[in-house]
């Protein structure tokens, strides 16, 4: 099955199964024969309600979840390389571990939400809001969105920069 149809297929899938009583995306895969932790790559949940799922250790790499609903999702260890969370929210998400690289994170809501060890080298986090978050050995650089303030008090909180601070 080419990545088309098979994106097709477990969109369908999902809209299908959208209200059923299965808490854990993990659960859903294996009843439906899939890998979560390949099969979801580029899958669109474009404005999805997936408030409170178990996404641990998915690979989301360019998924679309612009304006999803992941408050307090478990998305620890999950690969968002290049996802759009554009307007997502994901207050009080834990994200701990998680390859966000390079993804777009503008306007997104972060109240909250668990960074520790998290990577967002490259993220886009332009108006993105971030109070509360938990960033100890979260690596940050290249972010449009961190201005010097917030690097201070993210640094102090334990906080990892690799970009130079002449870079912002």
């Amino acid at each position: 099955m080419d990545q088309e149809n098979f994106a097709q297929d477990l969109e369908a899938m999902v809209k299908q199964i959208e209200n059923s009583d299965i808490e854990k995306l993990s659960e859903l895969a294996k009843i439906t024969g899939l890998d979560s932790a390949k099969e979801f790559v580029s899958v669109d949940f474009n404005g999805e309600n997936l408030r409170s799922p178990n996404l641990t250790d998915a690979n989301l790499t360019g998924a679309d979840l612009t304006g999803a609903d992941l408050q307090k999702a478990n998305l620890m260890g999950a690969d968002l390389h290049l996802a759009d969370l554009t307007g997502a929210d994901l207050q009080k998400a834990n994200l701990t571990g998680a390859k966000l690289t390079g993804a777009d994170l503008t306007d997104a809501k972060l109240q909250k939400a668990n960074l520790t060890g998290a990577n967002l080298m490259g993220a886009d986090l332009t108006g993105t809001i971030l109070n509360g978050v938990k960033v100890e050995n979260t690596e940050f650089g290249y972010n449009p969105g961190i201005n010097k303030e917030l690097r201070r008090e993210f640094e102090a909180r334990g906080a990892i920069f690799v970009d130079s601070p002449e870079d912002l």
